[in-house]
């Protein structure tokens, strides 16, 4: 995305015009700049400058007097303060104070070394939030592929881009996207390097094996509340389940409280709402009913109270749970 386009989506945001996606892109911005005070260099003094600056344009712009008019014209006040904050950031984007330049890659560097999570802002509008301790590596302006480098933890909010695939390279794994949001730990003194998504689809690979196949043991695909694990010893990758599975999808058989329910429905509805396959013999729990209280438990808690009160098991095999149970208690 070039700063022409960037300019035109905080124009349609200003407007109320912009869609969805460009919504999310400019607050994604918003939030990066408001996460790190001084994060773009600019110290109070500079700011105030620009202010004054972008007042005196809206005066030109509207006459002076008709100032209220203008402001009624994108939105209220809420709308003057945002393109107030959006001039500020554009600005803003070319004072770096907290990068500096490296070697003849010319590539910018920001270390975390506070003690909370620091919010970096790409120039194709994706964000990353890097964890303290931790050090991303970035181009000012992205080429044919998006590419980074991460040491230590980061969650990523990636913004789509089918045209130009974004490469975080951490360790000795690469994960690929077009447009998601997942989370990358890969400190260098660790055994293993964690790469977990929230939403879309990952393809994450060892380092040097791009040109593989999916069904390649160096190859996997990753969709939400799924996560590999790189044995770093091994040279390995294990995919399996994140620890605490996040609902993806709200659908409306999913319930807190269930009386004399079905079994395999309830069963159905968390597969939905997780997106992860649950593999139990519907014949032989079929037509069994259960009355329970499912409110305020995760998922590995509520397939637990089901099985409870089933007198079932279940077990976690890869990306996969599987009930066992004997007919109905």
């Amino acid at each position: 995305m070039t700063p022409a386009d960037f300019d035109k989506v905080l124009e349609r945001y200003v407007e109320g015009r912009c869609t969805e996606a460009e919504k999310l892109q400019v607050e994604a911005w918003f939030s990066a700049m408001g996460a790190d005070q001084n994060g773009d260099g600019l110290d109070v003094a500079a700011r105030e400058r620009l202010k004054a600056k972008l007042w005196a344009g809206v005066d030109r712009q509207t006459g002076g007097s008709d100032r209220k008019r203008f402001w009624k014209t994108v939105g209220g006040i809420a709308a003057a303060v945002t393109f107030m904050l959006v001039s500020v950031l554009l600005i803003s984007r070319n004072f770096r104070s907290n990068t500096q330049l490296l070697g003849q890659n010319g590539l910018l560097e920001v270390e975390n070394t506070s003690a909370a999570v620091q919010k970096v802002a790409l120039a194709d509008g994706s964000v990353v939030s890097l964890e303290p301790g931790s050090t991303l590596r970035y181009p000012e302006n992205f080429g044919a592929q998006r590419e980074v480098y991460l040491t230590g933890e980061a969650f990523f909010n990636v913004f789509r881009d089918e045209k130009h695939p974004f490469l975080v390279y951490a360790d000795d794994v690469v994960t690929r996207v077009l447009g998601t949001s997942f989370r990358v730990k890969a400190y260098g003194q660790g055994k293993e390097v964690r790469v977990a998504v929230t939403s879309g689809k990952v393809s994450v690979f060892k380092k040097g094996s791009e040109n593989t196949t999916t069904a390649d043991a160096s190859h996997v695909i990753l969709t939400p509340n799924q996560e590999v694990v790189f044995d770093k010893q091994e040279a390995s990758l294990t995919k399996k389940l994140v620890e605490a599975p996040q609902i993806i999808e709200k659908v409306p058989s999913l319930k807190m409280f269930y009386t004399n329910a079905s079994v395999t429905e309830i069963f159905d509805a968390l597969e939905k709402s997780y997106g992860v396959d649950i593999q139990l013999d519907k014949d032989d729990l079929h037509g069994c009913t259960i009355t329970t209280d499912l409110a305020e438990e995760g998922l590995y808690e509520r397939v637990e109270i089901l099985c409870h009160v089933l007198d079932a098991e279940y077990r976690v095999e890869g990306t996969t749970i599987i009930i066992t149970a004997n007919g109905c208690r």
